[in-house]
C-alpha cells in the first residue's frame, strides 16, 4: 500500500507553527509504519483499547508514506533546501516514511497576482513527476489550492482521493466564512469535493457542512485530532499522580488571541470572578497580544510556549477556557482533557463531542456580543460550584484512550487498508 500525503498547511522555517496539527497526524502514522512497535500505549495498558490494540499489531502490512508541502517563501527569505527525513524499520526496509517540504517563491507588490498562478504550475509539475509512481491513496489535508490541483490530476493516474479538512469557514459565522469568499475560491472546492473518494473527517459538524455547502455526500472516516508526541513524557510521567493544586482557582487559556477567541470578554468575566474569588488566576498563553491584559491582577500572560514548557501550565491549572464563537476539533481542549483538566468551553464546531458533559462546563453559542462577558462569568461561577465534582484521572483516562497517538494512527492505517 503507496500512500501520498499532500498538505495544503504545514510546519515550515518560515511559519513553524501553521498546520501543526497535520504534522501531528503525519508523526504518528509515521512512527507506526516505520518503528512498527506495534499499539501498546505506554501508561494506559489496562484499559480495554490497550489491550485491543496490544494484541492488533499489523507486522504484515507493507506500507509507504510520503508527503509533499509546498511551503511559499518571499524572495529574500532563508529559503532552505529540501528538507527530507526518512526513517526506515529496521526489520523490514520495504516500509518508510518521508516527509518533503518544498520552497515555491511568491511575488509582492505589482506581481502578487502571480502567486497563485506560479503556485499551480510548480505543484503540477512536481506532482505529474511523484504520481509516476502509482499511488494507491492520495490523502490532502488543509485543502486549499492544493486539493484542486489533486482533483484535476486524478483523472489521469489511478488512486483514491482522500480529504481531511480542518478551516473553520463552513457553517460557522467567521469574517472568511466560505459564503464570503471570492468565485475562483468557492469553484475550487467545489470541484475538488466532487472528485473527493473519502473524507477522513476530525469534526462531524464540519463533515457535514462540507457535504451541506458543497452539494454531495462523501463517505466518511472518524478521524480525531492527535496529542503531540512532545507532551507523552510528560503525561506518562504524571500518570496515577496529579499535583497538589494551588489555592483558588487556577484557569487555563491557549489561543492565538484572535477575535473569535473572545479574550475580552473572557477577561472581563474573570476580572468579576475574581472581585469574589481573590485567590483566582488565569493565565493566557499563545500570542504576544495577550500581553495587553498583563497589568490586569491575577493575570499571567505569556506568548507562545513549545509543548515541553507548555505541558507545565497544564499540569498545574484547574481548568482550561476556550470560549470562541468558532471552532472545529481544537487540539488545545485534547490537550487539557489529557492532562486531566475539565474545560469550560462553548458549544461549536465539534467541541461538545470532544469534551462530553462529565468532562467540562459548556456555554450555548453566543448570540449577542453584549451577552457574552456575563455568560461566561456565570460558567466561571458553575465551575467555582461543581470544580470537585470532576475527575481528572478518569478525564485523563478516557482522553488518552481517544486523542493517543498510538489510537489515531490505528485508525487512520485500518481505514487505509480496508479500502
Amino acid at each position: 500500500m503507496r500512500v501520498l500525503w499532500l498538505a495544503g498547511w504545514y510546519p515550515h522555517s518560515q511559519n513553524p507553527l501553521g498546520g501543526n496539527f497535520v504534522k501531528r497526524h503525519f508523526r504518528a502514522l509515521q512512527q507506526m509504519i516505520s518503528e512498527n512497535k506495534g499499539y501498546q500505549i505506554n501508561g494506559i495498558a489496562e484499559s480495554d483499547i490497550a489491550n485491543a490494540l496490544a494484541h492488533n499489531e499489523i507486522s504484515n502490512t507493507h506500507c509507504e508514506l510520503e508527503l509533499y508541502h509546498f511551503a511559499p517563501y518571499y524572495k529574500g527569505d532563508n529559503i532552505p533546501k529540501l528538507l527530507e527525513e526518512k526513517t526506515a524499520n529496521p526489520n523490514t526496509q520495504n516500509k518508510s516514511a518521508v516527509e518533503r517540504i518544498i520552497p515555491v517563491l511568491q511575488f509582492r507588490g505589482a506581481f502578487r497576482a502571480l502567486n497563485v498562478f506560479y503556485y499551480y504550475i510548480k505543484v503540477i509539475g512536481v506532482l505529474i513527476s511523484v504520481l509516476q509512481r502509482d499511488w494507491d491513496i492520495v490523502h490532502v489535508h488543509a485543502a486549499d489550492k492544493i486539493g484542486f490541483v489533486a482533483a484535476v490530476i486524478k483523472p489521469y493516474f489511478r488512486f483514491q482521493l482522500w480529504l481531511t479538512e480542518h478551516w473553520a469557514i463552513f457553517g460557522q459565522e467567521v469574517p472568511d466564512a466560505y459564503e464570503k469568499r471570492g468565485w475562483w475560491f468557492r469553484f475550487s472546492y467545489q470541484f475538488m469535493w466532487k472528485r473527493v473518494d473519502w473524507a477522513a473527517s476530525i469534526s462531524g459538524q464540519l463533515y457535514e457542512s462540507m457535504c451541506s455547502i458543497l452539494g454531495r455526500s462523501v463517505e466518511r472516516v472518524n478521524l480525531e485530532n492527535v496529542l503531540d508526541d512532545a507532551f507523552l513524557d510528560a503525561i506518562e510521567k504524571q500518570l496515577g499522580f496529579h499535583p497538589q493544586k494551588t489555592p483558588g482557582f487556577r484557569f487555563l487559556h491557549v489561543s492565538n488571541g484572535e477575535d473569535r477567541k473572545n479574550v475580552p470578554f473572557l477577561i472581563e468575566a474573570f476580572v468579576r470572578f475574581k472581585s469574589v474569588n481573590t485567590e483566582a488566576e488565569l493565565i493566557l498563553i499563545g500570542s504576544t497580544t495577550h500581553t495587553q491584559y498583563a497589568h490586569i491582577n491575577g493575570v499571567t500572560a505569556l506568548g507562545g510556549l513549545p509543548p515541553r514548557e507548555l505541558a507545565a501550565y497544564y499540569q498545574n491549572c484547574d481548568a482550561l477556557l476556550l470560549v470562541s464563537d468558532a471552532e472545529n476539533a481544537p487540539c488545545v481542549i485534547l490537550e487539557a482533557l489529557c492532562f486531566g483538566l475539565p474545560v469550560i468551553v462553548t458549544q461549536v464546531g465539534s467541541i461538545a463531542q470532544m469534551c462530553g458533559v462529565h468532562n467540562s462546563i459548556q456555554i450555548p453559542p453566543f448570540q449577542t456580543h453584549d451577552e457574552k462577558a456575563e455568560k461566561i462569568h456565570q460558567a466561571l461561577l458553575e465551575y467555582s460550584l461543581k470544580n470537585q465534582t470532576f475527575d481528572s484521572m478518569q478525564i485523563q483516562q478516557r482522553a488518552l484512550e481517544k486523542y493517543h497517538p498510538n489510537v489515531v494512527a490505528h485508525v487512520l492505517l485500518r481505514a487505509y487498508e480496508n479500502q
